[in-house]
């Protein structure tokens, strides 16, 4: 019975959302609450009406069923807070462009940066730096990492390339002193 009542709700939900432009607030709540995954392919026009209709509470239950059914990227958007950004920087749930400074302080890129270091060889640390260029994918991963659809190139300022050097550097000091 119960399977029944979620496929009936699932398919009023996906009713609505192709019929309907515009959602009362209990619509919106209703194919919040039991879209699944027939709300994840809609999520923009769901996050947009959430908006429009002063629902900001619904927003993090929409975030959710992003994660859970979407299509969620590596960074998240700094305007909306869904991991939705395409490798172009642009947030497919607000419409959001992205600079790649605030991509970088959306993933904590310094920390990032240390990890590459830890994670990898000498040898592709260095392409990094001579690049100028980092994949960012569920980690972030040298130029010569095979790019995935959802990978986003983030490229690398002076500074930054100055601070992998400072902790290859380390790195090689400390198998130095091993």
């Amino acid at each position: 019975m119960k399977a029944t009542a979620n496929n009936v709700y699932l398919f009023a939900s996906a009713y609505l959302l192709e019929r309907l432009e515009k959602f009362t607030p209990e619509q919106l709540e209703f194919i919040v609450s039991y879209g699944g995954p027939v709300a994840a392919k809609h999520v923009s026009k769901l996050y947009h009406e959430a908006l429009r209709l002063d629902r900001r509470d619904l927003v993090p239950q929409i975030r959710s069923i992003w994660e859970m059914h979407g299509a969620p990227t590596p960074i998240p958007c700094p305007r909306c807070g869904f991991r939705a950004v395409t490798p172009d920087l642009y947030c497919m749930v607000c419409g959001y462009t992205l600079s790649e400074r605030e991509a970088k302080e959306a993933i904590d890129f310094q920390e990032r940066l240390r990890e590459l270091v830890e994670f990898y060889g000498e040898h592709e640390v260095e392409e990094t730096i001579e690049k100028g260029y980092v994949i960012v994918g569920e980690t972030v991963k040298p130029p010569s990492t095979r790019l995935e659809p959802t990978d986003i190139i983030l490229h690398l300022t002076r500074e930054e390339r100055e601070y992998l050097r400072k902790l290859l550097a380390e790195r090689r000091q400390q198998h130095a002193r091993s």
